[in-house]
């Protein structure tokens, strides 16, 4: 408990700091002994690398067992944030955006440190607080799920355009609810058929991919609707079923 007060006073005063100065941190990194990844993150944090790290490790072992994967098609960087306004300065990264450097491909997915006092996620389709650590497990799952499925697209040799953004967060968002139903959340998925159901709000899909100009497509069918879609397909006809739809 003492450690973990400590941790929480001084990554406020490091985010302090760091905002006076708008500047990013100084990072340490921690290279994964088992999948082709290192996590970015502050000292002060550290106690969240090994959590961190075994959610990264589930989603790269999905890939690999239930998706058939080879080997991931980049080294993947996961960076761990101390604070929302230290992500802001840096929002030239986009989550699960491929960038080069050096003549080297990588992969990265920025986040907020999940024991974070200035917490803050883009987004959850569950009713939980934002700063529930089943959030952050879901979200991490969603987003490394995504770097699994750019891997299996390049193993196929599969040009533009790739699979319906519907197929592809609707996948994700089964793979990171059924991480946290296991491990946190037990009725994560009736909190996903409450959430929708008293939900009266609808929101258009107008952040990428061009789908501005399609009315029909919104946050709630891309996301939600096709989770439950291939909760359905695994139901009705096996786990399996998604990789056969993927490749």
């Amino acid at each position: 408990m003492k450690r973990k007060l400590f941790s929480f006073a001084g990554g406020a005063l490091l985010l302090t700091s760091l905002q006076a100065q708008d500047e990013a941190p100084d990072w340490e990194i921690y290279e994964s002994p088992n999948y082709d990844y290192s996590i970015y993150y502050v000292e002060v944090f550290e106690q969240d690398v090994y959590q961190v790290e075994k959610w990264i490790d589930h989603a790269h072992e999905v890939g690999f067992e239930k998706y058939e994967l080879e080997e991931t098609y980049a080294p993947l960087r996961v960076k761990l944030y101390p604070g929302a306004g230290i992500f802001d300065l840096d929002r030239r990264i986009y989550v699960g955006s491929t960038w080069y450097s050096g003549g080297e491909s990588f992969a990265e997915i920025p986040y907020i440190t999940p024991s974070s006092p200035d917490r803050r996620t883009c987004c959850t389709t569950l009713n939980y607080a934002q700063d529930d650590i089943a959030v952050s497990a879901k979200n991490l799952v969603h987003e490394t799920i995504h770097h699994i499925q750019r891997s299996i697209r390049e193993d196929l040799d599969r040009s533009w355009p790739w699979d319906p953004q519907w197929f592809s967060e609707g996948m994700a968002e089964y793979e990171g609810i059924r991480y946290i139903i296991d491990h946190y959340k037990p009725r994560a998925f009736e909190n996903l058929l409450d959430s929708l159901e008293r939900s009266d709000r609808r929101y258009r899909f107008s952040c990428c991919w061009g789908l501005s100009d399609v009315p029909s497509i919104q946050i709630t069918d891309v996301y939600n609707a096709a989770n439950l879609f291939m909760w359905h397909l695994a139901e009705t006809l096996g786990d399996e079923i998604h990789n056969d739809l993927m490749r």
